[in-house]
């Protein structure tokens, strides 16, 4: 019975021994990994948020550029004393510009009086007039009129348009700001083309009667292209968000349609792990970057958000990266971590069955 007694309290003693090996070498494994991983994580995902921001920005910057300089070639091509004002010298003027400047949906010059004339691409090398003019047409209709190049007149026809220029945002904003000022809208659907923009526009120096305003609308449909480039590896999701929280762009890892999903409200998203993200960017403080952890289907992902300024607003970069895609080596390093943990006990299991074995007692 006594030496029954001995052993149960041997075996105890040993399990204990166990237990706190164990807890001892669970932590030491945690914090190893932490001390190991985390600072190399935080660093790579650092610098991949960086390069697909600086890639945006500066495609956005470019883009900025483009109207801002279009709008001073429309006003210095305005301020021509001699100018006749019309579709067919807007025409000539800017079709040429547009052509190469894929990225501009439309230009618009607007007087005091309510007159407008609008000129955009309107496909396979053709382009588009809308003329509106100071005196509302009793039937709701607009003059359109459809060219190949600059000249070759295809059709001319009044279509009807609900299209009220005096509540254009472009155009309040300009009529109210001072000549010379250029001012910008938030991301808005482009009218006409319905794809994501926003637009410039200036009122011409007081010296000028006529009251001109011109603005340019700036299309972000382009950015598709940037977005589908950025490195996100092969199951990494990113999108781009206006300040209002509405989605203008995914990349092609989300299986979302860009086209169709366009304005598409952040809480209507069912694609995970973006959808995480979103909760978290809707929660964030003021307008800063952030870079997070978060965990979908038992695996942990980084979760990073950056604003992108254009015109007066930002946009939003959001992107969900797979942590072993941001570093290929954790998994190797969580395996060894563990082979030593193993190994560990395995030696303290070893050395706690010595520590406790019974002593063979000495003969006299």
């Amino acid at each position: 019975m006594a030496k029954q007694i001995e052993r149960q309290a041997r075996r105890r003693q040993r399990w204990v021994i166990l237990r706190v090996t164990a807890i001892t070498s669970l932590a030491m494994l945690l914090g190893s990994l932490l001390l190991l991983t985390l600072p190399a994580l935080h660093s790579a995902s650092h610098e991949r948020m960086e390069a697909m921001a600086a890639r945006l920005e500066s495609r956005l910057s470019d883009l900025r550029t483009d109207a801002e300089r279009l709008i001073r070639v429309g006003t210095d091509w305005l301020a021509a004393s001699d100018l006749a004002l019309d579709h067919r010298s807007l025409n000539r003027r800017f079709i040429p510009v547009l052509d190469r400047l894929g990225e501009i949906d439309s230009v618009r010059i607007a007087d005091t009086d309510g007159n407008e004339w609008m000129l955009r691409p309107h496909g396979e090398g053709l382009w588009l007039n809308r003329l509106i003019g100071s005196v509302k047409n009793p039937d709701d209709t607009r003059r359109f009129l459809t060219w190949k190049g600059v000249d070759q007149l295809l059709e001319d026809a009044r279509r009807p348009s609900s299209y009220q220029l005096a509540q254009q945002d472009w155009y309040r904003k300009a009529s109210q700001a001072g000549p010379g000022t250029l001012i910008w809208t938030q991301v808005q659907r482009l009218p006409g083309s319905g794809v994501p923009g926003l637009m410039a526009a200036m009122r011409l120096p007081s010296t000028d009667e006529r009251g001109l305003i011109i603005a340019v609308a700036l299309r972000l449909s382009g950015l598709h292209q940037e977005i589908t480039r950025l490195p996100i590896g092969e199951t990494g999701q990113a999108a781009l968000l206006s300040a209002q929280g509405q989605f203008l762009d995914f990349s092609s890892t989300t299986g979302l349609e860009h086209h169709t999903h366009y304005f598409t409200s952040p809480l209507a998203l069912q694609t995970q792990p973006l959808r995480q993200a979103v909760d978290r960017w809707l929660e964030r403080d003021a307008q800063g970057s952030a870079q997070q952890l978060l965990l979908h289907a038992g695996m942990p992902w980084y979760l990073g958000y950056r604003p992108l300024p254009l015109g007066t607003e930002n946009l939003w970069l959001l992107a969900v990266l797979p942590v072993q895609e941001i570093l290929p080596g954790v998994w190797v390093r969580i395996a060894l971590l563990a082979g030593l943990f193993i190994l560990v006990l395995l030696l303290a299991g070893a050395a706690a069955g010595r520590t406790v074995a019974p002593r063979t007692p000495e003969l006299d």
